[in-house]
């Protein structure tokens, strides 16, 4: 009972601040789809990380440039685009 009335005071403190910054609820859909998309992501370099990778590849590097477009860079675009494409679908209607 307590985590359902946590989400209900989480949602309408939510909402109130979208209206006092005036952002309207597709604006609040499409940031929602957003961070959704990036989930994976960060979790993807945030595996890559772990594993010993740097943050970012050093330019020189080119085998760790290589690894990290396959395996950080390549989910990155595919999420965001499948977001960008969700949003437009949205918005068509």
């Amino acid at each position: 009972m307590r985590r359902r009335r946590a989400l209900e005071l989480l949602y309408c403190r939510a909402l109130d601040a979208a209206q006092n910054a005036m952002i309207s609820m597709p604006t609040l859909l499409n940031l929602s789809i957003l961070a959704l998309a990036s989930l994976p992501v960060l979790w993807r370099w945030w595996q890559w990380c772990r594993r010993g990778g740097a943050w970012w590849p050093r330019r020189d590097d080119e085998p760790q440039r290589r690894a990290f477009a396959r395996e950080v860079k390549g989910p990155l675009f595919a999420s965001l685009s499948l977001a960008v494409l969700a949003m437009l679908v949205l918005h068509h209607r």
